[in-house]
């Protein structure tokens, strides 16, 4: 399925989670016992802020409740003087805290879902070429660090715009989502699958050597073929997939998978191609690029021209 990328979150913090306790603690001292509403309130509001941010509505609640019980602790213990405690005080300030909280929660989910909005296709739902090559990006630096291979695939689908200019633009729509479909469910929760434009997908296999992709291709083309000859697509898909032991930058990666899906349609399409990367002796020149590629932006948009 196509991932959806979060906005940066923390691991453990101190700094932030000692908002739990100080929060507590200057609603039962500052704004209960000393009388200090508004004081405590004030600094109150920016850790409940963080915790809103990072531990959403779960962490808004939990501090809305620990203001509430520490404002009303002292005065159910008899500390300081009950005569003076502000029932009004007492009410307004956790709730206070707690629609802080919460705001910065909403809010956070707000940006989030325009983040994924931004890097989602809108016909197949997959990611689009920005949201991969983000996701790329970010499996390429953990690849780096733990020195695990990363497969890059790159799938287009054989006389498209042949189908598109016989079937009609409708169908050849249908054929985008079904494919979009077939790609998202069978991938691994961790891989990421993405349209990159017009008829050309991509798929992103972290930790994944030849065999293995070479086995997750065969059962992909074996769905997709069950589903042209179902729906009577008289398609076919050209693959290319490069196996980097250690990850590449991006652009050297993603052009790579890009050449060779493009030498797999040279060579008589309806097949894939997978070849293990070696960056000590080759380049993307070595992956042999057709002598001539027929672009047309109707037919196909690669994201990367080389």
């Amino acid at each position: 399925m196509s991932r959806r990328q979060p906005l940066p979150k923390l691991d453990w913090s101190p700094i932030l989670n000692v908002g739990f306790v100080t929060i507590p603690l200057c609603c039962a001292l500052i704004g209960s016992h000393f009388h200090l509403p508004l004081l405590a309130v004030g600094l109150c509001i920016p850790p409940a802020g963080y915790i809103g941010w990072f531990y959403g509505r779960t962490g808004s609640y939990s501090v809305g409740l620990l203001a509430a019980v520490a404002w009303w602790f002292p005065y159910f213990w008899g500390m300081g003087n009950p005569a003076a405690f502000q029932t009004v005080n007492a009410a307004i300030g956790p709730l206070m805290i707690l629609l802080f909280a919460l705001h910065n929660c909403q809010f956070r989910a707000t940006l989030e879902d325009a983040h994924l909005f931004n890097d989602t296709d809108s016909l197949t739902g997959l990611l689009n070429s920005q949201g991969f090559e983000r996701l790329l990006s970010s499996e390429v630096n953990r690849g780096m660090r733990t020195r695990t291979p990363l497969a890059v695939v790159f799938i287009d689908v054989d006389d498209f715009k042949a189908f598109n200019d016989t079937r009609g633009h409708i169908q050849g729509d249908e054929l985008l989502k079904k494919m979009g479909q077939i790609l998202g469910s069978c991938v691994r929760n961790y891989d990421v699958a993405a349209r990159m434009g017009g008829d050309e997908f991509t798929l992103l296999f972290p930790g994944t050597t030849s065999e293995g992709t070479r086995t997750a291709l065969n059962r992909l083309l074996g769905q997709l073929r069950e589903a042209a000859q179902t729906h009577d697509w008289n398609v076919t898909w050209s693959v290319g997939a490069v196996v980097f032991p250690e990850p590449e930058d991006t652009a050297t990666m993603i052009r790579a998978a890009d050449e060779l899906m493009y030498r797999a349609k040279a060579q008589g399409k309806d097949q894939f191609l997978v070849h293990e990367w070696n960056s000590e002796t080759e380049s993307t020149a070595d992956i042999n690029r057709p002598a001539k590629r027929k672009m047309d932006l109707q037919d196909s948009h690669v994201a990367i021209m080389v």
